[in-house]
């Protein structure tokens, strides 16, 4: 059976239409996973003030520590999403074959 230029060119787009339809809704399920990470970080970062404030005495005030844990919570999110970014890059490219993973 043969195709044209034109079926072939359709074919390849519908395709990559798919794989990039996948793509997001994975992607998805990932940033979902890393809410959920950076919510427990948040959360278990956030209680340590309350735990023992004696050993933030003359560090920070428990409002300084919670902005400073917003801040570490941000750059978790954005360096988790960069990591999960980068090595799927890697996967798609075969940087993982071989026996030395």
């Amino acid at each position: 059976m043969k195709i044209t230029k034109r079926q072939l060119r359709r074919i390849i787009k519908e395709e990559k239409q798919k794989l990039m339809r996948e793509t997001i809704a994975d992607m998805m399920s990932i940033e979902g996973a890393i809410d959920n990470l950076t919510a427990d970080f948040q959360s278990q970062m956030d209680g340590l003030f309350r735990e023992d404030p004696e050993m933030f005495a003359g560090r920070s005030t428990e409002k300084e520590w919670r902005l400073q844990v917003d801040g570490a919570t941000k750059m978790l999110t954005t360096e988790l999403a960069k990591t999960v970014e980068r090595i799927e890059s890697m996967l798609h490219d075969g940087q993982f074959r071989g026996d030395h993973w």
